[in-house]
């Protein structure tokens, strides 16, 4: 899928736009996005986290520690994304 049509992807669903947000803010584990965003259910959150890693906009990282952690964070594209997804909300 090209760059374009991957972002058009990303702003027409709510879920994408608003997991994008959070990483953005600063929530990082899938259960303290599940608890930001009213609504959205574990599967969807799992759906969209792999949707998001796959169009390299989040980069997963596994903490091998006990017990077990995954974080998630913005590529340079995800910023590149959240960027222009702030400037929409603003219009």
């Amino acid at each position: 899928m090209e760059k374009q049509s991957q972002f058009e992807n990303v702003l027409r669903c709510k879920w994408s736009s608003s997991v994008l947000m959070q990483i953005a803010a600063g929530i990082k584990q899938p259960g303290e996005l599940l608890r930001s965003i009213s609504g959205l259910t574990k599967k969807v959150l799992y759906q969209r986290l792999k949707k998001l890693e796959r169009f390299e906009y989040i980069q997963r990282r596994l903490v091998t520690e006990k017990p077990l952690k995954v974080f998630y964070t913005l590529t340079t594209e995800g910023r590149k994304v959240v960027k222009i997804l702030k400037m929409v909300k603003s219009l």
